[in-house]
């Protein structure tokens, strides 16, 4: 099974480090790697709703 760590542009690896920093870990985290594009994807959509359900809180 590839974890997509082989194939991973140098971008990619700016971007895990950048989620790491802001600890968004979703399913899909393998020992800090995500195993696809799709649960970057979904992590970060999911940090984003829960902003914005924080932001609507403080309102």
């Amino acid at each position: 099974m590839k974890t997509g760590v082989e194939n991973r542009n140098p971008k990619d690896l700016l971007y895990l480090k950048y989620l790491r920093k802001r600890k968004i870990y979703k399913q899909g985290v393998i020992n800090g790697e995500f195993s696809s594009q799709l649960t970057i994807k979904t992590a970060i959509c999911n940090s984003i709703i829960r902003n914005i359900k924080v932001f609507q809180k403080q309102k």
